[in-house]
């Protein structure tokens, strides 16, 4: 991975989208990564770790409690502002937060309890708000958070202070259902994909993956 700062103009770039992680001595492979524009810079995730790229081109790197799946970037409908979200795909919950930069000048990303800030989902489970694996989320104009909850083939839905409001879907092929993978006892962030986006009209899309196909839903 590398980064330079030229003309004023902030670039990065990735070697390979692929990293590799250990548990004991067996290696496995770390599919996930993003990259969002914030705050000024440029944030990016590379499995446990997060990174924040400064105007000046330094690169400030991180520890995180749990592997990030997704990373979200969309401006408050309150005040305007802008706001980041992460989902903690193992730790089964999203954490949002207005965006702002220490005094060090690195970015504060979202923490529990972070000021103006949620907390979407209540726990790992199977019941209204709990979630199993969030793959994705996004958010939609009305600051509504629709979180692909893969290892409850379901979509729910929260509200901008991570209230839980409704869910759709379940396990199957038909129309408004979903097969995002089998939960194993092992690997099995590997077993799941899928992915959900939200556009300016509030129409949904969800990449529908073992079933190969994208479903569109009204909001």
């Amino acid at each position: 991975m590398g980064s330079y700062d030229r003309d004023g103009t902030l670039e990065d770039f990735e070697t390979t989208p692929l990293r590799q992680w250990y548990s004991g001595d067996l290696q496995v492979d770390q599919p996930w990564s993003g990259m969002v524009s914030v705050g000024g810079g440029i944030a990016k995730s590379i499995g446990e770790r997060r990174y924040d790229l400064s105007l000046e081109g330094e690169e400030l790197s991180f520890g995180f409690t749990a592997p990030i799946s997704e990373m979200r970037v969309w401006d408050d409908p309150e005040d305007g502002g802008q706001m980041m979200g992460v989902s903690l795909v193992d730790r089964h919950q999203i954490l949002a937060s207005v965006v702002s930069r220490s005094s060090s000048g690195a970015l504060n990303w979202p923490v529990p309890g972070a000021i103006g800030g949620a907390i979407v989902g209540i726990g790992l489970g199977t019941e209204d708000g709990e979630l199993r694996f969030p793959l994705s989320f996004d958010v939609g104009p009305d600051g509504r958070f629709y979180v692909l909850d893969a290892g409850n083939s379901r979509i729910q839905v929260f509200a901008a202070n991570g209230e839980y409001l409704t869910q759709w879907g379940t396990r199957g092929s038909e129309e408004g259902e979903f097969d995002f993978g089998v939960i194993g006892n092992t690997e099995i962030f590997l077993s799941l994909a899928g992915s959900i986006a939200v556009d300016d009209e509030g129409l949904i899309y969800v990449a529908d993956v073992r079933n190969n196909r994208i479903q569109q839903f009204a909001p």
